[in-house]
């Protein structure tokens, strides 16, 4: 709860605090191997337009920080399972922050 900033009215806080409380099994500061209890998200593509040269370009520069964190996260990420390697020919940009 106290990594958590509520904001809003006095009354607003209150009830965002019970809310939070009676959901804080939901909460959690790291990703989890289980998978959440919904339905998969899915995103359908216009295959015409996504497969562009635009959209194989080389990566954007990003600082050494930046690179770390993508790094860090990026192992935890497919040592949980949650992401694997991809082999995919277009891509977008990458914004990740620690």
């Amino acid at each position: 709860m106290s990594q958590i900033t509520f904001e809003g009215s006095p009354q607003l806080q209150t009830k965002l605090k019970a809310l939070v409380r009676e959901f804080i099994d939901v909460f959690a500061t790291k990703v989890r191997r289980e998978p959440a209890a919904v339905e998969p998200m899915k995103i359908v593509i216009d295959d015409d337009k996504w497969r562009l040269p635009c959209n194989r370009a080389p990566p954007r520069k990003h600082s050494e920080e930046k690179q770390k964190e993508i790094r860090k996260q990026g192992n935890v990420l497919l040592d949980l399972g949650v992401i694997k390697e991809s082999r995919a020919t277009e891509w977008s940009q990458l914004h990740l922050v620690s």
